[in-house]
């Protein structure tokens, strides 16, 4: 069973930055045909894979230089639109796994996880021959070692980060900064508070429900005078 693609999973967004370096330039290339052909215009078949001529003997397309067949088959079974820099991540993601294993017997996550970066590089280089190194990469194996790759328009944010309004203010400030905006902030709302209480007060009072601030001011003025 294939490890399900995950854009907020690092080490499958590690990998694939890496696969795509020696491919294309990234979420960029999403419509780049080989040999540099634009398909952003082109007409697409029911995956949105770009339908063309082709470049020699090939039709293949996007961040990972995809044949529309290869495609297809995750596309099927994943439910994946071409068109979507995402849906070709996921694509490149089980086929990078069901290459591995086809070669190796291993998983591709644990062999990423234990940094078998030339194991994964050999595995997947009949597939994918740039990951062996070209002008643009350094190889797979390199490039995973030395963290260099390419932005795929996968999301970055990692799974687990806090993301709540206090954890994103902690981020953005300093500690003694945070805490005094805390304190600006409730003392908004205190004040907010106080005037919509005065308010209701003196709505109140000119319906008589309660007496209004002046008579509350002699009254107290007038036990003021008692008592002295």
């Amino acid at each position: 069973m294939p490890t399900a693609y995950n854009p907020y999973d690092p080490t499958q967004q590690s990998f694939l930055s890496a696969l795509a370096l020696g491919e294309s330039r990234g979420a960029s290339s999403t419509f780049l045909g080989v040999g540099g052909k634009d398909l952003s215009g082109a007409p697409t078949d029911q995956y949105g894979f770009p339908e063309w001529g082709g470049f020699g003997n090939s039709h293949a397309a996007g961040i990972f230089q995809f044949q529309p067949a290869t495609f297809e088959q995750y596309a099927s079974e994943y439910n994946l639109n071409f068109r979507n820099p995402g849906d070709q991540n996921a694509a490149a993601w089980y086929l990078a796994q069901d290459t591995f294993k086809k070669q190796t017997g291993g998983d591709l996550s644990t062999a990423l996880s234990s940094g078998q970066f030339s194991s994964i590089q050999t595995a997947l280089a009949k597939v994918w021959p740039s990951v062996t190194g070209n002008g643009a990469s350094p190889g797979l194996a390199a490039a995973l070692s030395s963290g260099l790759g390419v932005d795929t328009g996968a999301a970055t944010n990692p799974i687990s980060e806090d993301t709540s309004p206090l954890a994103r203010l902690l981020d953005s400030l300093n500690p003694v900064q945070a805490i005094g905006n805390e304190f600006a902030r409730i003392a908004i709302v205190a004040v907010g508070a106080l005037i919509l209480l005065v308010a209701l007060w003196f709505l109140l009072a000119n319906t008589g429900v309660v007496p209004s601030p002046g008579e509350v001011a002699k009254t107290a003025s007038k036990a003021a005078l008692a008592i002295a």
